[in-house]
């Protein structure tokens, strides 16, 4: 069985300087859907979309928005989201209509 974000972090939790030189999201390290449950689009003002994993990226459940994972580490920043196809501003994302 492949180790998960939580047993990872518990199995290193006497050195955290091991764990922080791995990244949170260490390709081929698979996370558990518990880990992901955590994490919210940042986009969405209310915080209630959540993320799903995409290869190398997060994509927001609700309007498709892309975050790159880099070097292991989600990057969750507005800036470097990748817009849906047909949507050329934030503006125009779902949650940003209500």
């Amino acid at each position: 069985m492949s180790p998960t974000l939580g047993s990872l972090a518990t199995s290193f939790k006497d050195d955290p300087a091991r764990l922080a030189g791995r990244g949170l999201f260490i390709s081929g390290l698979p996370m558990s859907p518990d880990d992901l449950t955590l994490l919210r689009c940042p986009i969405d003002p209310r915080r209630e979309s959540g993320l799903t994993r995409d290869r190398d990226r997060l994509c927001c459940d609700r309007c498709s928005t892309a975050f790159p994972i880099k070097n292991g580490l989600p990057i969750l920043l507005a800036d470097e989201a990748e817009l849906p196809q047909g949507v050329s501003t934030r503006r125009e994302l779902p949650c940003l209509r209500r």
